[in-house]
């Protein structure tokens, strides 16, 4: 592999396998280098840079921290402290008695019969004791503050749960445009209204009306909470009608259609129990204007979602189901069968995140989405087929017919300061594509000369030897493409590198890491059969996925551990904690399926930080110049 340079207008870098980082401002430009060395080309001089090294080009330019000039995140601090006390929470909630599977709802003689929204929960009054023991101990032995509110909150939903029964439902209702919501439960023990009444006297100038009996309703504020105890049974509701339907029983709900497709996921066995009745959602939000879009996307056949939460042998599995009247079409059939994913092999174990996904015949896909945006109205469709004029392609039949139904995104390896991500596509037809890319680039070349920037594409042959058997070796050539923005380009976004193998274009921000992911599958080093993946794929009846998601916020912490040695400690305890988590689709014809396995926790923290974890830079960046940019290459 050779060098890769970087401009900065006064100065050049040139580096090989390595982590650095590159401000350039008005005044000049600082070179920081975190691992491995560069040189720096500066008035006809070369400057050999290591490790923990750092130059400016002119003499107004002070030096910075190292950690300053690629710290991940403004926030890191308190992005770090949430994320230990999510930690010292799912610690906690191993030791938690769960709720067991339910196969019936008590209270569906409740629930109105126009209801379009029903959720279930169990009482967890047993857990949530639990977590209140554990938490607090939790918190006590990792030497963090103590957390009252969150203390007092558990308090508090724990003593009221030890006066209901064994289930909590909330319902919801369509009226007009607006919902409205009834939450119902079975009152087990005397003193409810008490407690309830004492609590609302806490909250100070709380809109609650607690009503006990057969009593007459006061007279009431607008939306004020109605909550009613009587014959074993609480509701809550703003509306009366409701609240006092909840008490009549007979409801009869359990036979429409919704209300069968619910007792259908009870009998199957389940936890937390989710249904939205999304054909009566929908058709309440159809009008003349948008009712093209709407059955263009698929909306139109949409019937239910039912999202459940259970516990298994310890095990905790979370599954949504999107049901449809007959056959998917539209957006909705874009996520094609079940099927083999390549891609994912040039995804190296140690990816950060990597979402891969099935889709139908491209061609069918892209004659959708015209036919959308013509719903859409006319202008769009116009404009969409003049660009196609003036760059010389033609989306259907030089992108999209060159094009397999198969794509891979991820992230993997160095997030900082530039992440290293990586997209993978099936490629069907690499000539007809390739004259595509090349028009394009020509076409913004043209445009952006205009503004005094520009965009080439280079061409590279590229060799590498590998081992086959005990001792014979064969040389792969690869050809290694580079689309590079000149001019006003911040060298963060200056370069992207793709390369066609196998029937797959891969692309990314650096020649090295398109070259190592060609290496890692062929070396059989791959995401995908992995241990650590393997161990979350679901039990069931599929062979393959028609989309997944996985994410490994231990290999972002690993990352990160190395660029912040105060920190260093800390990331790598929280990194020690933190499972990965893989959530897996299948489509088929008349119905969408999601379904992952895991912690809940390890679930909630991977989808709320791994976007922090590829994050957003300092305001540090720009502290000395007029047009800080940054760029990291390895």
């Amino acid at each position: 592999m050779g060098h890769l340079y970087v401009a900065s207008g006064d100065s050049r870098v040139a580096v090989t396998g390595t982590v650095f980082s590159v401000n350039r401002g008005a005044k000049g430009t600082r070179v920081s280098v975190m691992e491995g060395e560069v040189i720096v080309e500066h008035n006809r001089n070369d400057k050999v840079l290591h490790a923990g090294d750092q130059l400016a080009t002119h003499r107004s330019m002070e030096t910075v921290p190292i950690r300053d000039e690629i710290a991940w995140s403004r926030h890191a601090e308190d992005h770090l402290n949430t994320l230990q006390n999510m930690v010292a929470i799912k610690e906690s909630l191993k030791d938690v008695r769960m709720p067991g599977i339910r196969y019936q709802s008590r209270l569906m003689d409740a629930v109105p019969a126009n209801a379009v929204v029903f959720l279930s929960v169990p009482n967890v009054q047993n857990s949530i004791a639990d977590a209140q023991r554990l938490f607090t101990s939790e918190m006590r032995r990792n030497g963090m503050a103590n957390q009252e509110k969150v203390t007092e909150f558990i308090d508090r939903i724990g003593r009221f749960s030890e006066y209901l029964g064994e289930e909590f439902v909330i319902a919801g209702v369509r009226s007009g445009q607006q919902m409205t919501a009834v939450a119902i439960a079975d009152v087990h023990r005397p003193g409810l209204s008490q407690f309830l009444e004492t609590e609302r006297q806490k909250a100070g100038e709380a809109k609650v009306q607690i009503l006990e009996g057969n009593g007459p309703i006061h007279s009431r504020q607008k939306e004020e909470l109605l909550v009613s105890v009587r014959n074993n049974r609480v509701v809550f509701g703003v509306d009366d009608t409701l609240v006092n339907g909840a008490f009549a029983g007979n409801s009869g709900f359990a036979s429409t259609p919704f209300g069968q497709r619910v007792t259908q996921a009870f009998q199957q066995g389940t936890g937390i129990l989710l249904g939205v009745d999304l054909q009566n959602l929908i058709r309440s939000k159809v009008t003349e204007a948008n009712g093209a879009v709407i059955n263009r996307l698929g909306g139109d056949s949409l019937r239910y979602l039912i999202a459940e939460q259970e516990t298994i042998n310890g095990k905790t599995q979370h599954s949504a189901v999107l049901s449809f009247d007959g056959e998917r079409h539209g957006l909705a059939s874009w996520l094609g069968a079940p099927g083999p994913m390549g891609g994912l092999g040039f995804v190296s174990p140690n990816a950060q995140f990597a979402a891969s996904v099935i889709t139908k015949n491209p061609r069918q896909l892209i004659d959708e989405l015209l036919d959308l945006i013509q719903a859409k109205g006319p202008e769009g469709a116009a404009r969409l087929e003049e660009l196609q004029r003036t760059v010389g392609v033609d989306i259907r039949q030089d992108i999209a017919a060159s094009l397999g139904s198969e794509a891979t995104f991820a992230f993997d390896g160095p997030m900082l300061p530039v992440p290293s991500w990586k997209l993978i596509v099936e490629v069907n037809q690499q000539e007809r594509l390739q004259q595509a890319i090349e028009k394009i680039v020509s076409a913004f070349n043209t445009e952006l000369g205009k503004h005094g920037s520009g965009v080439v594409l280079e061409a590279q042959e590229s060799s590498s030897r590998e081992r086959q058997g005990l001792s014979a070796s064969v040389t792969t050539v690869t050809r290694l493409y580079t689309i590079r923005f000149t001019g006003n380009t911040p060298p963060a976004v200056s370069e992207i590198h793709y390369a066609y193998t196998d029937g797959y274009l891969v692309a990314g921000p650096s020649a090295e890491l398109i070259s190592n992911a060609i290496r890692s599958r062929s070396s059989g080093v791959r995401l995908d059969t992995s241990g650590q993946f393997r161990r979350l794929l679901p039990t069931d009846q599929h062979a393959n996925f028609s989309g997944m998601i996985y994410q490994n916020a231990q290999e972002a912490l690993k990352l990160l551990s190395n660029v912040t040695p105060d920190q260093q400690e800390k990331i790598r305890e929280l990194a020690e904690k933190i499972g990965p988590t893989l959530i897996a689709a299948y489509a088929e014809a008349d119905r969408i399926q999601v379904t992952t396995y895991g912690s809940s926790m390890d679930l909630l923290m991977q989808t709320a930080f791994s976007p922090a974890f590829h994050g957003v830079r300092k305001p540090q960046l720009h502290k000395y110049g007029t047009a800080g940019q940054t760029a990291a290459y390895r």
